[in-house]
């Protein structure tokens, strides 16, 4: 049974039983109320005849004369009047009754007698009350009254609150059915919208809804705002495994190169042990640096692992406050050993000095080496880099420019990823972890690191660290 009927049964059987009620109450009432006035009719006529009746003392004995009034004068064409003795023979009756007779009452009342009976078929309310000479019971006046006027009235308000409170019940129904179908089609669109999402998987898909912003619609809205969470959700989820599942591809093909050199020269030295060692000397040679490069590079590569390990757990770094002058000069002099050849230039390191950044300093180092050991890698002989500093009262900006190879624009979205190689780069030394691990210790400072470049005319890399609360701005800083 769908939620839209069960409303409406329950709403049509609360409202049938409530009309139920109130119409059994009214028709209650109403048949006392008739039924009260035809007995007080009935008993006020009775009344006025027992007024009328006269006793004439006899000369002898204490015998009385009673003498009955005309009791046509009391009657009515649906009014009826029948006098008795006190052994029910009938002494007096309106002529209304013709050959008729009213029921007797029975035993000799001692007081007034309401009895409903039926004479020739149809129904009286008849009242019967004894009149009293001396204290003994002389005659009975009965009354009766037709209950015709009565009964069709209250077959008449039987029939209309019947026939009312069915079609009050038909017309609330239908009433109550079109006002359900407001929430009720947007809960049904909610239903099939998660039942299409079930068979297709699409988590795009969102329910229509145009109606007002009541409680259904503050629904539809969750529900939408839900798959909209559920979406992103997912296409993290789906992100992060095809990241891993390219992840284990790359460290695959980054860990078989060198292992496989370490393994060949392995066997190549073990094979000259065996030989003449002068004659091998050269071979000798070469082996061991091409497996301390193998080792060097594996090295490189598992501490660059085991950062972005730490990164994917979302262990936060140990922070202090670190004296950003002392971190750039160590940069400095590090980058001046890896330019060979070209040009190093250092700007503004004024605008560092005396400026606090809450980090921790190897990590600034490593960061700021990357940098630099890509500009150096990236840029040929005769080329320049420069390490810039900048800086703000709320923060301080760190820029390496090369004048190297550059990075294509089709490339720049993906630098930051990890293991992440530009064709133009392929021929480098490099583990293809460096500029993931700096964006990651550039954000677990409370900074960013962005990058711009042109093929063919260098690249700047602009790292933005937020100076520590408190700090001033150096003077004449920009």
């Amino acid at each position: 049974m769908t939620l839209r009927t069960r409303v409406v049964l329950g709403f049509a059987g609360t409202l049938a039983l409530m009309l139920a009620l109130f119409s059994a109450a009214l028709y209650a009432g109403m048949a006392y109320a008739l039924y009260r006035e035809v007995d007080r009719d009935i008993a006020g006529r009775a009344a006025d005849v027992a007024r009328f009746v006269r006793v004439v003392p006899r000369a002898h004995l204490q015998a009385r004369l009673i003498r009955l009034p005309n009791v046509e004068v009391f009657s009515a064409p649906d009014l009826f009047i029948q006098v008795l003795d006190p052994a029910g023979t009938p002494v007096a009756r309106s002529a209304n009754l013709g050959d008729r007779l009213l029921p007797p009452a029975g035993a000799l009342p001692t007081q007034g007698q309401y009895v409903t009976a039926s004479v020739d078929g149809v129904r009286l309310r008849m009242y019967s009350v004894p009149l009293f000479v001396n204290e003994r019971p002389a005659l009975i006046v009965q009354t009766a009254r037709s209950l015709r006027d009565v009964d069709f009235t209250l077959r008449r308000l039987r029939r209309a609150l019947v026939t009312g409170s069915l079609l009050m019940v038909l017309v609330s129904a239908a009433v109550v059915a079109w006002l359900t179908s407001a929430f009720v089609n947007p809960l049904a669109r909610i239903t099939r919208t998660a039942m299409d999402i079930e068979a297709s998987g699409d988590l795009r898909l969102r329910v229509d809804y145009r109606g007002p912003p009541d409680e259904v619609g503050r629904f539809a809205a969750a529900f939408n705002a839900m798959l909209e969470r559920l979406e992103q959700a997912y296409n993290r989820l789906n992100a992060a495994y095809e990241a891993q599942r390219r992840f284990l591809a790359d460290v695959s093909h980054q860990l078989r190169s060198p292992l496989t050199v370490i393994r060949g020269n392995v066997e190549l030295i073990r094979r000259a042990r065996r030989e003449s060692p002068s004659r091998q000397q050269p071979a000798l040679e070469a082996a061991l640096e091409d497996t301390h490069a193998a080792a060097t590079h594996l090295s490189r590569l598992v501490d660059g692992l085991l950062t972005l390990a730490r990164a994917e757990t979302g262990q936060p770094l140990a922070r202090e406050p670190v004296p950003l002058a002392e971190v750039l000069d160590e940069a400095a002099r590090q980058g001046r050993r890896l330019a060979q050849g070209r040009r190093f230039r250092v700007a503004g390191l004024e605008a560092a000095e005396g400026r606090v950044v809450a980090g921790h300093r190897d990590y600034l180092v490593q960061l700021f080496l990357i940098l630099l050991e890509n500009a150096a890698k990236y840029t040929p002989p005769g080329g320049s880099i420069l390490l810039e500093v900048a800086g703000g009262d709320r923060e301080v900006r760190v820029t390496v420019a090369d004048t190297g190879i550059g990075i294509r624009p089709e490339h720049l979205p993906h630098i930051f990823e990890r293991f992440y190689r530009a064709p133009d780069a392929s021929g480098t030394d490099g583990t293809g972890l460096g500029l993931a691990i700096g964006r990651w210790i550039a954000e677990q400072h409370g900074g960013t690191i962005a990058v711009e470049s042109e093929p063919g005319r260098g690249s700047r890399f602009t790292v933005t660290l937020p100076v520590a609360a408190g700090q001033p701005g150096p003077t004449g800083a920009p």
